[in-house]
């Protein structure tokens, strides 16, 4: 018996990095969140989603450094509305997280990324495809004024992973002078 080579053949399905790094920015914003207490802490906690026309999400988690590293981790999950649900509801127990405009969402994390870059450091690499689930940085996106650093200069924790390496950079483009270690 002959094999029906006539069957029609489902398209391969884009892997989602590509789909985010293509399309990411077509999708509708959806709802944004941030740690509670952003205003009073150097790492912060931010969540922007992006609506699919079947009721999912795909959504971005941004960890935030405002006092020097930027953007230190991020990831994302494609296309799942439970996954965010449930990954909502423990950020919103262990760390305390709000709904936010995505005009502060997209400041905070633009702005953080600018502010290490001058100081000589680079987004997490993840930051390449999460990027996309981010509107352009451009005009278009109402400026909203954060402060970066602390006290007016850059900030490290004593506990940072490599934290010598950071100390140095921060040498070499602020001076021994221009920053704060916090001590934990």
């Amino acid at each position: 018996m002959a094999k029906n080579t006539d069957k029609k053949k489902t398209p391969p399905s884009i892997p989602p990095e590509n789909y985010i790094k293509t399309r990411g920015r077509i999708l509708p914003l959806g709802k944004c969140h941030v740690s509670s207490d952003w205003q009073e802490k150097g790492l912060v906690t931010l969540v922007v989603t992006r609506e699919h026309t079947n009721g999912n999400f795909t959504f971005g988690l941004f960890l935030v450094d405002l006092y020097c590293l930027g953007v230190k981790e991020t990831f994302y999950v494609f296309n799942d509305q439970e996954k965010y649900h449930s990954f909502l509801k423990v950020l919103e127990e262990e760390e305390g997280i709000e709904e936010c405009s995505y005009s502060l969402a997209h400041n905070i994390i633009y702005g953080a990324v600018a502010y290490a870059k001058d100081l000589g450091f680079k987004p997490a690499k993840e930051f390449s495809v999460t990027q996309y689930l981010l509107e352009e940085d451009d005009e278009r996106v109402k400026l909203i004024n954060i402060e970066f650093g602390l006290a007016g200069k850059p900030a490290i924790f004593s506990d940072e992973k490599h934290a010598d390496e950071i100390i140095a950079t921060l040498e070499e483009s602020v001076g021994p002078e221009g920053y704060t270690v916090i001590e934990e």
